[in-house]
Order: C-alpha cells, then sequence, then structure tokens
C-alpha cells in the first residue's frame, strides 16, 4: 500500500498545503476541547450550586437551634459537628471555584487558538496557492500555450 506523499518539490505548495491542514486542525482540535470543558463546567457549576444550597439549609438550621435557649449537650454536640461539616463544603466550593477558574481559562485558550490558527491557516493556504498559480503554474501555461502555437 503506497501512502501519498506531501508535495515537496514546490514550496509554495507545501505552504498551501500546510495551511490547509492547520486551518482544519484549528477548526476541529478546539471545538472538541471546548465542548468537553462547557460540559465539565456546566457538571461542576451544578454540583457548586447544590453544595451552596446545602450550606444555606444548614447555616439556617444552626440559627433556628441557636435561637432556643436551653440546648442539650446532644444538641450543642450537632451544631457542632454541622458547623464543621460547613467549612468542610465551603473549602469544597473554593476548591471547586479554582478548578472552574482553571477551566475557563482553558476554554479561552482554545478559542484563542481557534482564531489564530484558522486566520493564520487561511493567510497561509491563500498565499500558498496564490504564489504556486502566479508564479509557477502560470509561466508553465504560457509556455505550454507557445509551444503549442509553434
Amino acid at each position: 500500500m503506497d501512502i501519498p506523499s506531501l508535495p515537496t518539490d514546490n514550496l509554495y505548495k507545501f505552504l498551501a498545503i500546510a495551511g490547509v491542514m492547520l486551518f482544519g486542525f484549528s477548526f476541529a482540535f478546539p471545538m472538541v476541547q471546548i465542548d468537553e470543558l462547557d460540559l465539565k463546567y456546566a457538571v461542576w457549576r451544578s454540583d457548586l450550586d447544590l453544595m451552596g444550597l446545602e450550606i444555606q439549609i444548614a447555616d439556617e438550621s444552626i440559627k433556628m437551634a441557636e435561637g432556643r435557649k436551653n440546648l442539650s449537650s446532644k444538641e450543642v454536640l450537632e451544631l457542632k459537628r454541622n458547623n464543621q461539616d460547613n467549612r468542610r463544603k465551603l473549602l469544597q466550593i473554593k476548591n471547586k471555584l479554582r478548578e472552574l477558574d482553571v477551566i475557563h481559562q482553558r476554554i479561552i485558550f482554545y478559542r484563542w487558538f481557534f482564531v489564530g490558527g484558522i486566520i493564520l491557516g487561511a493567510v497561509m493556504a491563500f498565499a500558498g496557492f496564490g504564489l504556486w498559480y502566479y508564479r509557477i503554474q502560470r509561466p508553465l501555461d504560457i509556455q505550454l500555450k507557445k509551444s503549442r502555437s509553434i
């Protein structure tokens, strides 16, 4: 099985094909990455909202219990445990927020990669095909036309 090789006989053709490949890669790769990260971002955002709701409910129950004057030692222990759980959940939320910031930064990077790669690929392809046509193909066509008229 023969694998076709890239045209290295002419720098312009190589530039054009490399531009087309860069254009295609810059379109496909970031889109896949952005879709995966957007999905992860949405899932983590909903987890974060759920944790916030749990903390709010726990805080309200603590406030209600504090409003009562005579608390048993068991209820005090339960309040302390709820307070520790709230602190743990708050740390989890802070960690999730940091992770969400990292995901957001990656999404921004991939969007810039998408735009930059498409622009660079289009310029390379346009320049390569244009230079190849005007500097190589057109003179060959003129030469062929002259040889046929002789």
